[in-house]
């Protein structure tokens, strides 16, 4: 691992790029809350998006590191979709939680994460809608809009909290009922 790459830099680089496809992003979250658009069109539509800020993510990652490479959700011919051995490598998720996107519920984010030689080294999860930036660079823990941010440490599941998407579960859901 190089120690001369300044991780601070690199998150504020890439957070640079991420605001940069956010008012695209927003502007299609604002649209998918309008009635004329079906179910059918929805996925389409969210697809498309999701191709854009990828496209966009990629695009100013390799101005900013034009021997890197990247692995992505969408089909691009600037990205692989399977993780591959290589020493700098981008994974970007342009809308992670499209289904809640697509159901305008207000939880949704872009996430990238930057590995070296197989390595995860830092991380950015960014919610536009609460203009929330999560990072993490290996080691240093974890900080939320730059302040430090911690697991609180639960002995009890009574004392824990837990959010769960149920739509995968719909089949074994139906069998049982």
């Amino acid at each position: 691992w190089r120690t001369s790459m300044n991780h601070k830099a690199m998150i504020n680089a890439v957070f640079q790029e991420i605001r940069n496809c956010c008012q695209h992003l927003l502007q299609a979250y604002d649209r998918m809350n309008t009635s004329q658009i079906t179910n059918t069109q929805k996925s389409s539509f969210v697809s498309s998006i999701d191709s854009d800020i990828q496209h966009l993510l990629i695009e100013g990652l390799m101005r900013l590191y034009p021997k890197h490479k990247f692995v992505a959700e969408e089909p691009d011919s600037d990205a692989e979709q399977a993780m591959f051995e290589y020493d700098n490598l981008w994974v970007i998720d342009p809308i992670d939680g499209s289904t809640n996107f697509s159901s305008h519920i207000p939880f949704f984010s872009i996430s990238i994460c930057y590995y070296y030689q197989g390595q995860p080294k830092v991380a950015l999860v960014y919610d536009p809608i609460h203009d929330e930036l999560f990072t993490a660079i290996q080691g240093m823990g974890a900080q939320l809009n730059q302040h430090r941010i911690r697991a609180n440490v639960s002995h009890s599941l009574t004392e824990s909290i837990c959010g769960i998407e149920l739509r995968s579960l719909q089949e074994p859901l139906d069998q049982i009922q």
